[in-house]
């Protein structure tokens, strides 16, 4: 378990790495957001980038829990998927203020660093594996489409990330909830064919 010292300062790279980025965000604009010393810092962490990663794990372990707490087995198992998606729309505010560090620093440093590459990598690969779970009953509902699950994750995902920047670029949250809304619809009307 973090110490409170260890905790704060991976909300305070959290933080501040979703509003400026990994490579504006110094160690020391760290230390002062979290109330620590420098020395704290380097007791606790070997460098930034170690910091970054306990920050991304951070963040993914509460967006997991984020899209647990959407709800969807008061549907049958073939229309969680599109209702899922429906329902996070509702949430679109949430996605777009904070936007996704996971996605922010894949874009910024993943061809810089490759420990957080990997750690992007690992942690989209647990968000696809979440939603492919969430997606199999959908694919088997659909009549011969040759479409995977798996694909389904991915493009689910790609389609988020890249709404999410969209939305932020035009600092309108409501094009994020209305590009789910229009997913959402997309995803029933493909079962209806």
């Amino acid at each position: 378990m973090p110490s409170d010292t260890q905790e704060g300062l991976i909300s305070a790279a959290r933080r501040l790495m979703l509003r400026q980025g990994y490579s504006a965000t110094g160690i020391n604009d760290i230390c002062r957001e979290a109330g620590v010393s420098k020395g704290a810092f380097y007791h606790l962490f070997p460098s930034k980038e170690a910091l970054a990663v306990e920050a991304l794990r951070s963040f993914h372990r509460r967006g997991v829990d984020e899209l647990r707490s959407i709800d969807v087995s008061d549907a049958p198992p073939a229309d969680r998927l599109p209702l899922f998606v429906e329902r996070l729309a509702g949430r679109a505010d949430v996605l777009w203020e904070e936007g996704c560090l996971i996605g922010g620093l894949a874009t910024e440093m993943a061809l810089e660093s490759d420990d957080l590459q990997q750690q992007v990598a690992l942690l989209f690969d647990q968000l696809e594996a979440m939603v492919a779970r969430l997606a199999e009953p959908y694919v088997k509902s659909l009549p011969k489409s040759g479409l995977r699950a798996s694909s389904i994750a991915q493009d689910l995902l790609a389609f988020i990330e890249g709404t999410i920047v969209l939305s932020r670029a035009h600092r309108d949250p409501g094009r994020l909830r209305a590009a789910l809304e229009r997913y959402a619809s997309s995803l029933r009307r493909l079962r209806r064919h």
